[in-house]
């Protein structure tokens, strides 16, 4: 797997903002500064290990790539008490 363009990261920080929009939306849930999640953007550290870090219960993490003239988002939640998706 190669490097994201700036495109790609920039498809990818869009996606978050829009993910994050729609769940701020619903009632008792709470979220993090997307300042404090954007430092996870390079790491190599799981959805678990960062969920322990956050003091959160669950982690949306995916990803978003160009497939030919479309734009596939693949997003996970990982329930970071059980360490699964």
């Amino acid at each position: 797997v190669g490097a994201a363009t700036d495109d790609e990261q920039y498809l990818g920080v869009g996606t978050a903002d829009l993910v994050t929009s729609k769940l701020t939306q619903l009632n008792n849930i709470g979220l993090r500064s997307a300042s404090t999640v954007r430092r996870y953007l390079k790491t190599t550290k799981s959805p678990t290990e960062i969920g322990k870090e956050l003091a959160v219960d669950y982690v949306v993490a995916g990803s978003v790539e160009r497939a030919g003239g479309r734009v596939v988002a693949r997003l996970e939640m990982t329930n970071v008490a059980a360490g699964r998706v």
